[in-house]
């Protein structure tokens, strides 16, 4: 049986009464199209006099209270506590970092796209709206969240994505943004965690190291010189996918180099700022390339020229959104370069099965090696990140690189 709704006054009704209860008093009111209920703070004899008829303390009451619903856009404005939905959060930070990409070139469209897009899926998890206010995203949601997504089946790794891209929209270069537009910044606890990080890098058996070896050896005759010309940039220079990606031809450079006999020759050297650190330590790479593998390297360039033109000339028959990422690949090194991956992925899962990303282990080979043959100086150098890190995920010290063993009395 519905509960009875009986008008008081405009604004006022008394819901609910019967012979035995004497119901309950609520204000209600639309503003700005949204309907505002709030209970009255009076009941029974003190909002109702005999006759029904609201007291004089219930038209105080509902009077201050219609006069703060119409002050509380212009208070909040002034006194930048507006608080945030998630509709305005998405749209302020498009914004903020827009204007911060101006002053410092930081954060990427793409860091953007993948902030927001994380955000979104976080709160379709969660089940929260977009016309909802960031408070409701508490500890406790997060972390039930969280939990709800691994029990699902999601892997770890994607569910504290997700959770931390909440935390990105809210990072402390974006509180000024915020506030200038009159809003408050939300703040989003993510709930603590025991040590997450990834094991020890381990060595690849002979086995796999043979199979690597082969399948890159294969790719020179695959016609598609994109995914050997990906394979090599990981493999012989331990580039992350993502900045061979981005890379261009401008990242080789021609440099001049003493001989032994003391002549001079000139050769092609890779120079370029790993994106990943470039916020953090900020060391670039500079590796020279040998000249049997440049002069490869140069010859799958002309090949890869040469399909990008066909490619172009069947994209302008066609027309349609393919000229626009033709033009905008064109001076790629690799053109298309994220899908080149997908395959090279598909591939080397055969080789790593056990692995997420299988390209990456083709970084960790080249490092290793260069960190048994010319020391953690140059396995740091080529890979761009400090010694540290390379003895914790690209190096294995535990496993003897001298299977003889070494008399360190003999090194004295």
């Amino acid at each position: 049986m519905s509960k009875k709704f009986e008008k008081i006054m405009p604004g006022v009704v008394l819901v609910g009464r019967t012979a035995v209860n004497p119901g309950i008093v609520y204000f209600r009111k639309m503003v700005n199209g949204k309907r505002k209920i709030k209970k009255s703070s009076v009941q029974g004899a003190l909002a109702l006099d005999e006759r029904g008829r609201a007291t004089k303390t219930l038209k105080a009451e509902a009077a201050n209270w219609a006069a703060s619903l119409m002050n509380e856009a212009y208070v909040e404005k002034r006194e930048g506590a507006h608080e945030m939905t998630f509709a305005d959060l998405i749209d302020q930070y498009e914004k903020a970092a827009s204007l911060e990409r101006i002053k410092s070139g930081r954060p990427s469209q793409r860091s953007v796209k993948n902030a927001i897009g994380g955000v979104k899926l976080f709160m379709l998890n969660s089940g929260l709206k977009m016309q909802d206010r960031c408070s409701r995203a508490t500890a406790d949601v997060l972390d039930i969240t969280i939990t709800s997504m691994i029990k699902d089946g999601k892997a770890k790794e994607t569910a504290w994505t997700y959770a931390s891209a909440m935390q990105s929209v809210t990072a402390r270069w974006t509180a000024p943004y915020y506030k200038r537009e009159g809003f408050e910044p939300p703040k989003f606890e993510l709930p603590s965690r025991r040590n997450m990080r990834p094991e020890r890098y381990a060595r690849p058996t002979k086995e796999q190291l043979d199979g690597v070896k082969k399948w890159y050896e294969d790719l020179w005759q695959d016609p598609d010189k994109r995914k050997w010309f990906a394979a090599t940039m990981m493999l012989q220079f331990a580039m992350r996918n993502g900045d061979v990606c981005k890379a261009t031809m401008g990242i080789f450079k021609p440099r001049m180099f003493k001989t032994a006999d003391g002549g001079m020759v000139e050769r092609m050297v890779l120079c370029y700022k790993p994106h990943k650190t470039s916020q953090s330590s900020g060391r670039s790479v500079a590796w020279p390339v040998a000249q049997s593998l440049w002069e490869r390297m140069e010859e799958a360039r002309k090949q890869i020229e040469a399909w990008k033109t066909e490619l172009a000339d069947k994209a302008a028959e066609r027309g349609g959104w393919n000229i626009r990422n033709i033009e905008d690949e064109s001076e790629h090194l690799i053109p298309f370069a994220a899908s080149v991956f997908v395959k090279i992925n598909k591939e080397l899962r055969k080789v790593f099965p056990h692995t997420h990303k299988a390209s990456y282990e083709l970084r960790k080979i080249c490092v290793d090696h260069v960190y048994q043959t010319l020391g953690i100086e140059k396995a740091s150098a080529i890979s761009g990140d400090d010694p540290k890190t390379v003895m914790y995920y690209y190096a294995d010290p535990s496993q003897a690189i001298e299977e003889d063993g070494i008399d360190i009395t003999e090194l004295m």
